[in-house]
């Protein structure tokens, strides 16, 4: 005997109550050894061959949604620890602006291997994964990113350099300029550095025991200097777009909004 086939689009949302009436709507016209065929255009393509095994079937779908939750949550926060990193680079410290880059960097990488784990779940995900996983292949962007991410991972090499311009606006007077620097400076300051190596502003303070210590601290608004750090043959370009600011601040905002809009349209898609 030839075994019907009803399709439906909606079996995800009947669930096995609009299955099971189905299959009492078809069963006593096909014979009690006759069993309906339930095939799913949905996106999960779910089969269910007879009642005996709706459970069975109804577990794997359950589980195939767990698995998109979690891979969701997982990309959740992996973006949330680059997020961290990059609320450390506006600090001007080095022992946080330069750990916080790399965080942003190495847990940005792992945000987009997150997704792309569901793309070998879900057949609807790999037809929306891949063109994103070729624009950010095409991207200087994403693969400078990329790169720099080996490099902190497998070397643990994260390579800036700092440029500071004084007097943009005309001359300065170097005694003005010099009360500005040290009016917030801390007792025992004997010197400050102004864009060091690292791209920061520090004092040389003095303490009780002889030695000295680095205090960092942001230049005021009313110097006329501006100083900024730089990863080292930085992109220009990201999606079309010329990239005017390469400082490490910008680079890592640019790159930080465009994993939180992709996460942010995963969720919408897929959660």
């Amino acid at each position: 005997m030839v075994v019907p086939t009803v399709r439906h689009d909606g079996l995800l949302s009947l669930g096995l109550d609009g299955l099971i009436q189905t299959l009492g709507r078809y069963g006593p016209r096909l014979g009690a050894s006759t069993s309906v065929r339930w095939t799913s255009i949905s996106k999960r393509n779910i089969s269910v061959h007879g009642p005996a095994n709706a459970e069975r079937e109804k577990a794997v779908w359950e589980e195939q949604l767990s698995d998109e939750k979690r891979i969701i949550g997982n990309a959740r926060e992996m973006l949330g620890m680059a997020r961290h990193g990059l609320d450390e680079i506006p600090s001007g410290d080095p022992t946080r602006y330069r750990p916080g880059l790399m965080n942003l960097i190495t847990h940005g990488r792992s945000v987009t291997l997150v997704m792309q784990t569901l793309s070998s779940k879900n057949p609807d995900c790999k037809g929306w994964w891949l063109p994103y996983q070729q624009k950010m292949t095409a991207d200087p962007l994403m693969q400078y990113m990329n790169t720099a991410r080996v490099a902190i991972f497998h070397r643990g090499e994260l390579t800036t350099s700092s440029t500071i311009e004084i007097g943009i606006s005309g001359p300065v007077n170097s005694d003005d300029l010099k009360a500005a620097i040290f009016r917030n400076a801390p007792p025992n300051t004997e010197s400050a550095a102004i864009g060091d190596r690292s791209g920061s502003n520090h004092y040389i303070v003095r303490m009780p025991d002889g030695s000295t210590v680095n205090q960092y601290f942001a230049l005021p608004g009313n110097v006329d200097i501006v100083s900024w750090v730089e990863m080292q043959d930085a992109p220009t370009e990201h999606y079309g777009h010329p990239i005017k600011d390469n400082s490490i601040q910008s680079l890592a905002g640019i790159y930080f909004e465009t994993l939180s809009s992709m996460v942010d349209e995963f969720e919408a898609r897929f959660g």
